[in-house]
This record gives C-alpha cells, sequence and structure tokens, in this order.
C-alpha cells in the first residue's frame, strides 16, 4: 500500500513529465490526458498538496489465485492475480494521474518497478 499526495486543487496547472516517467507508467508519450501538477501556493502552504489518498494491491485468494498461491513462484502468483481482475498499484496510480489528481512525478514516486 501507498499513500500518495494529491494536487492542491488551487494551484494545480499543466505538467510536461519527462518520457522516461511516462514510459516507466506504462503511458503513450502522445496520451491526451492533461497532466497536472502543483508549484505550491498560500492555501496549501506552499508544498503543492492538498491531503493524500492511498492505493493499493487486495489479492483475494480464491480458485486460481489460491492454486498458484499454494504452489508457483511469487512471478507466476502476481501474473494470475492480474489475469483474474487485480489492479495493481502502478494501474491504480495511473489512473490518479490521468484524472489531474496527483502528477506523473508522484505516482511514479510510489510505484515499485522491481523485477519480478
Amino acid at each position: 500500500q501507498r499513500l500518495v499526495r494529491q494536487n492542491c486543487p488551487v494551484c494545480s496547472e499543466r505538467e510536461y513529465p519527462r518520457p522516461i516517467y511516462l514510459e516507466r507508467l506504462g503511458i503513450a508519450a502522445d496520451d491526451p490526458s492533461l497532466f497536472r501538477r502543483s508549484p505550491g501556493c498560500a492555501l496549501c502552504n506552499f508544498g503543492g498538496t492538498s491531503g493524500g489518498v492511498g492505493h493499493y494491491e487486495l489479492l483475494e485468494l480464491r480458485g486460481e489465485v489460491k492454486t498458484s498461491a499454494e504452489k508457483g513462484p511469487e512471478a507466476e502468483l502476481r501474473n494470475v492475480a492480474i489475469g483474474t481482475g487485480m489492479t495493481t498499484i502502478t494501474q491504480q496510480a495511473v489512473q490518479l494521474v490521468r484524472a489531474g489528481r496527483v502528477s506523473v512525478e508522484e505516482a511514479y514516486r510510489t510505484c515499485y518497478f522491481g523485477g519480478e
């Protein structure tokens, strides 16, 4: 689970993120979303944030996922879980970015990009 800092709604402005951030988050460079970031204002005490929102992965051990958890390695379990509909932390972060609630940099900071 992670807690991401939300953009301040008052000082939020258009963001032009580095391509490497978009690539690592799985967002196409030509994505039509208007990316947002907040530089800071008096309302947010010049921090650029307005509270936080949690995002997390929840794995229900049922059916194929349960079988994979009992027998297979972690990478296989993760693939089976995603295949059966689990939403990953990265997918949730991308949804928040596309909605303008979180900056690309903040989403990138909170996601896990380790190997399998």
